[in-house]
């Protein structure tokens, strides 16, 4: 089922190229862009799963992908070609991959974060659409504001190394907040520093939104379910800010919907008990030798404290502890910063009631005396 995904996403994307080339030539223009943006959304997809296949610093596509757009529009050339530039591009989509992706199950933790990633992007929808109408004539260089969103992205990647993922949601959070208050105060320079605001905040949100879904390790099932709440969220702010004549309710539904999308994922991010399912989804083989995972399941349950289960990151961390992996390379696998990694191993560490070097020399008493059981 997987390798038919794959070779409906290499076709969309071909038809997505395709498409782009005729575009300028069309006398639908409307129709044929739904059609580019139906049939990209497959693109977008397989961009994660290829995504899947490095580290986080792919993410820096996000920033040279919209300076390669902006110089683009800039250049002196015929708009078909432009086009033609563009559609191009996608055939990188179209080289074989080198290997496949190991998914691994997505934890039902991940699909209550979705109304998150809803209500935060509904407030860029809202934005976007209000600035269309007035942006065009204020603007002071039509196009510059994407180097404010190629810095926030470079940005998010730099502070990843010392920060945890939750300084780019309270940044993209600031920025956001910052750009409504500028867009209310009107005129030419407040209008054109909201606008930089808004780009700075979503560089960080977009960067945040794939590692969410990168750290998944299940790019077929994160990124179609992902972008869906994104593209929901967005599509609703579009109608919503038709409101935008009645500038008080404009105004208060924007603060309140990044209110409640801020507070529902801090409420989130509390740990909650793994349900019984999850904690018997990997029960050990006979005469199989445990893996890492089977190993903690089963000292998870061995503590008498039931309300203290690790968490998805914390499994993964210690997971890979156990099989030798250093806080630089679990880092790297994870999408997420060595701080990170050192944090949920500590926690996950403190619900065992066990140091680091107590759990790997039960691990390795427990293979060893599993290798005697099989000889």
């Amino acid at each position: 089922m997987k390798e038919r995904l794959l070779y409906l996403a290499y076709l969309f994307t071909a038809v997505a190229g395709l498409l782009t080339v005729v575009y300028p030539y069309t006398e639908s223009k409307g129709v044929v862009l739904l059609a580019v943006g139906f049939f990209s959304s497959a693109s977008a997809v397989f961009v994660g799963y290829r995504l899947q296949l490095g580290t986080v610093r792919a993410f820096l596509g996000l920033a040279v992908g919209n300076l390669l757009s902006f110089a683009l529009s800039l250049a002196p050339i015929d708009t078909s070609l432009k086009y033609l530039a563009t559609s191009l591009g996608l055939l990188v989509l179209l080289l074989p991959v080198e290997r496949k992706v190991e998914a691994q199950k997505v934890s039902r933790e991940f699909y209550r974060f979705l109304p998150f990633f809803f209500f935060f992007y509904l407030v860029g929808g809202v934005m976007y659409k209000g600035f269309m109408e007035f942006y065009g004539e204020g603007a002071y260089l039509l196009g510059v504001e994407v180097v404010f969103y190629v810095l926030g992205v470079l940005a998010s990647y730099v502070l990843l190394k010392r920060y945890t993922e939750q300084a780019l949601l309270s940044l993209a959070s600031v920025f956001l907040a910052v750009s409504l208050l500028l867009f209310h105060l009107g005129g030419a320079v407040f209008l054109n520093a909201s606008m930089f605001s808004l780009q700075l905040a979503f560089g960080f949100a977009d960067f945040f939104l794939l590692l969410s879904l990168y750290s998944l390790k299940n790019p077929l099932v994160a990124y179609p379910v992902g972008f869906s709440a994104v593209c929901a969220g967005i599509l609703t702010g579009y109608l919503v800010s038709h409101t935008r004549h009645y500038g008080d309710f404009f105004m208060v539904f924007s603060y309140f919907a990044l209110f409640v999308s801020v507070l529902y994922y801090f409420w989130q991010r509390k740990d909650k008990p793994q349900d019984k399912q999850e904690e018997t989804s990997h029960p050990p083989e006979p005469d199989v030798r445990k893996t890492p995972l089977d190993f903690l399941r089963e000292l998870e349950k061995s503590i008498p404290d039931h309300r203290k289960k690790l968490s998805g990151r914390e499994l993964n961390v210690l997971c890979m502890l156990l099989e030798g992996c250093t806080y630089e390379v679990v880092s790297e696998r994870m999408g997420i910063s060595t701080s990170s990694a050192r944090k949920y191993a500590r926690r996950g560490l403190e619900k065992l009631g066990l140091s680091k070097e107590d759990l790997c020399a039960l691990y390795s008493e427990c293979m060893q005396s599993q290798s005697a059981t099989v000889k």
